[in-house]
């Protein structure tokens, strides 16, 4: 990123919307670059401003979980909600997430489930069958647990909090699917 940090920034400069975005993620997360948590912020706003989506999401995951600000729930639910208004795909889990769970706000379940996409498998018909087992790795608990209810509607599904147990828990066999967040 170093390389085409001075190009990105200029780009930024000028109100390129989709520079801004990728300068702010590399500075939030200190990709090549030392992190700046609060020039990224900045970026994000000037390029939502512009209507760009996935800013809107990463402004709600900056201010849900206090990453160069302090955390309020109420500010990541409305940018959330601007980010599903545009159909940006994170922006409407993480909004279904957060009225389903009724974070940031009260729990509205029925508002929670528009926000998802209509789901491509027929509906769970009786009990999970052997055999059909995944094992969720996620360190987030809140999204594990939301994943493990949606996903043990239908399978039998370990969830587990960190690669360690993963490994683990793979090794013991028995599973044919590994949802995992790459990111942890």
């Amino acid at each position: 990123i170093q390389r085409v940090m001075p190009e990105l920034d200029a780009m930024a400069e000028v109100g390129d919307a989709m520079a801004q975005y990728l300068l702010g993620s590399a500075l939030e997360d200190g990709l090549g670059i030392p992190a700046d948590a609060k020039r990224a912020i900045n970026l994000y706003h000037r390029a939502a401003a512009q209507g760009y989506a996935t800013a809107f999401n990463n402004l709600g995951l900056v201010h849900a979980y206090g990453r160069g600000t302090p955390g309020d729930q109420r500010k990541a639910l409305g940018f959330f909600r601007e980010g599903a208004s545009l159909h940006e795909g994170s922006a409407m889990f993480n909004l279904a997430v957060m009225l389903g769970e009724g974070i940031g706000t009260e729990p509205k379940p029925a508002e929670a489930l528009r926000w998802l996409p209509a789901p491509a498998v027929a509906e769970p018909t009786g009990e999970p069958r052997a055999g059909e087992r995944i094992l969720l790795v996620d360190d987030n608990a809140d999204m594990r647990g939301y994943l493990q209810r949606l996903l043990g509607e239908r399978w039998i599904v370990s969830a587990v909090a960190d690669g360690e147990q993963a490994l683990a828990a793979a090794r013991a066999g028995g599973v044919e699917l590994v949802v995992a967040d790459v990111m942890m």
